[in-house]
């Protein structure tokens, strides 16, 4: 061991540097001095690890802070709180916990291949991927609470909106295999009020699945009230929401398109167009 550690080219002491980097804070530098293993150590599970929370860190993840926070949630709805746990974050660090999910996912795509550590941390990457999107989209000065200009419908792009309906369906993926208790009962909320009425969103852990329903429905969700999931975005609510008896997306509801959001009052269920 302490052979492989003398050389500084070993993988071993490559990853001791990487580690270091990513203690400091470091983030491009870990990630530089990542690249630098061999192919197979990049290879490894346990370093695809340790790139994805390079990623994580940097776009604003501390898994620590994030546990306590969890465990103080109140009554604040599951992306309300995460907005304001990820409040001054922009979408470029969206963008970040992005690039960590697909790290993670080239473990496996599914829940049930992946170690209860590996699903844990991914976890935490995807409330991290949903409130850095929200803070950065729908809180831009900051205050941990949603602008009063945000329209989900038209402030986050389509490739965004699938990334909401990604987000909760790897949640509900890892929390079925793991039973962790994370979030209390937000989350069991989220499958009964959610999962049942939109099951095939809930099964979307990749955005290649993600058809343009569940567009629809992840922007939507982002914004809505109804279901006590989303930030009740003002302008928007109480006209783009998700109901238990969902409406057909790709049905026009009665104002010449597909959905009527967003401040449409001419259809009882609107969603987003």
């Amino acid at each position: 061991m302490f052979g492989d550690l003398s050389n500084k080219n070993s993988d071993e002491a490559i990853i001791e540097d990487v580690k270091k980097f990513i203690d400091r804070q470091m983030w491009t530098d870990a990630i530089n001095k990542w690249q630098l293993l061999s192919p197979g150590g990049q290879a490894l599970r346990a370093n695809k690890v340790i790139l994805a929370s390079a990623y994580a860190g940097w776009g604003g993840l501390n898994t620590v802070t994030l546990f306590t926070s969890l465990g103080n949630m109140g009554s604040s709805t599951l992306f309300a709180f995460l907005m304001d746990a990820f409040k001054g974050k922009t979408t470029a660090d969206f963008d970040k916990q992005v690039i960590a999910e697909g790290i993670m996912q080239t473990i496996s795509v599914d829940a049930a291949d992946r170690t209860a550590d590996e699903n844990i941390f991914l976890l935490f990457i995807e409330f991290a991927k949903i409130g850095t999107l929200l803070a950065g989209t729908g809180d831009l000065d900051g205050d941990g609470a949603v602008d009063a200009t945000y329209e989900n419908c038209t402030d986050l792009t389509a490739t965004q909106g699938a990334h909401i309906a990604t987000g909760i369906g790897n949640i509900i993926d890892i929390l079925t295999v793991t039973g962790t208790s994370l979030a209390g009962s937000t989350l069991s909320d989220i499958q009964t009020n959610f999962c049942t009425p939109f099951p095939a969103v809930c099964a979307m852990k990749q955005v290649s699945d993600v058809d343009a329903a569940g567009i629809q429905v992840g922007k939507t969700l982002a914004g809505e009230s109804n279901l006590g999931i989303g930030l009740a975005a003002p302008t928007n609510d109480p006209y783009c929401q998700l109901s238990t008896t969902p409406i057909d997306p790709t049905v026009d509801t009665g104002c010449g398109i597909p959905g009527c959001c967003p401040n449409n009052t001419a259809t009882a269920s609107p969603i987003c167009p």
